[in-house]
């Protein structure tokens, strides 16, 4: 497989996968009235033989496989996204970042958080070493809504920093409305180690629009001048939801190609 590019050779490693576990299915279906000899009389059977060479094929073949796609995933590195309060993996722009990444070879993880019901700072960080795991300096967080005030709580237990870490409407403080205050407050009570966290990201974008029904603009503004972020307004956007038609992020795609 000398001269191939890590996508042309895991399709060949799979073509190759189809053949093995076709010639072996029809090795087994020959070799049936063999293996009712009992004893050692299969034992002795070529066609036995033939399947079990087959199968360990398979296994190397497999293995070549994982080492391929562990490969590709090292090199992209590992993309989260997380939603925010009352929101979902499947939701908004999030299927469509999800898409466009793997594209690009990127690892991309989207867990589904516990909200409203038994949304909590601690139900959230099991979901989060339950699904994603350790981060690393080739990790990318994008945070939506809330979802930011959570991830400032992951910067900081972090040993090392990240690649980046995008924003999209976030906030560290209440918005006025009581019913999603309750909620939120539970990530961005007490205060945070700002020193630590802008030590845990080498990058740090913060996007907010204009006419954003939920979050004001000045909270998101106060967010990026705290992590000295770059600051994009996208105009019209309103909360970069599905309701306000935002089921693409172009802008975004664009900024981590950037980096």
């Amino acid at each position: 497989m000398g001269g191939l590019n890590r996508e042309e050779k895991i399709k060949q490693l799979r073509g190759e996968i189809r053949v093995l576990e076709k010639r072996t299915s029809e090795t087994l279906n020959k070799s049936n009235e063999a293996f009712d000899l009992g004893g050692d009389g299969w034992h002795d059977n070529s066609a036995y033989h033939a399947v079990m060479a087959d199968i360990d094929k398979l296994g190397v073949m497999i293995d070549q496989i994982k080492e391929e796609i562990a490969a590709l995933q090292r090199k992209s590195g590992k993309v989260v996204i997380v939603h925010g309060t009352r929101g979902g993996r499947d939701k908004n722009w999030f299927p469509y970042l999800d898409r466009q990444l793997s594209k690009l070879n990127f690892h991309v993880i989207r867990p589904q958080f516990p909200t409203p019901q038994g949304q909590t700072l601690s139900s959230w960080f099991k979901v989060w070493n339950k699904e994603v795991g350790p981060v690393d300096h080739s990790s990318i967080l994008i945070g939506h809504s809330s979802a930011g005030a959570f991830l400032m709580r992951v910067l900081e237990k972090l040993k090392a920093p990240v690649k980046a870490c995008f924003f999209v409407a976030p906030f560290v403080k209440d918005i006025g409305n009581s019913e999603f205050d309750k909620l939120n407050g539970r990530f961005y009570k007490g205060n945070y180690d700002w020193e630590k966290i802008r030590g845990r990201g080498r990058n740090f974008f913060v996007y907010a629009s204009d006419d954003d029904p939920y979050v004001p603009l000045a909270l998101s503004q106060e967010v990026a001048d705290i992590l000295k972020a770059k600051f994009i307004l996208v105009k019209g956007a309103k909360h970069f939801n599905e309701s306000a038609g935002f089921t693409k992020f172009l802008r975004l795609i664009k900024d981590i190609k950037s980096l």
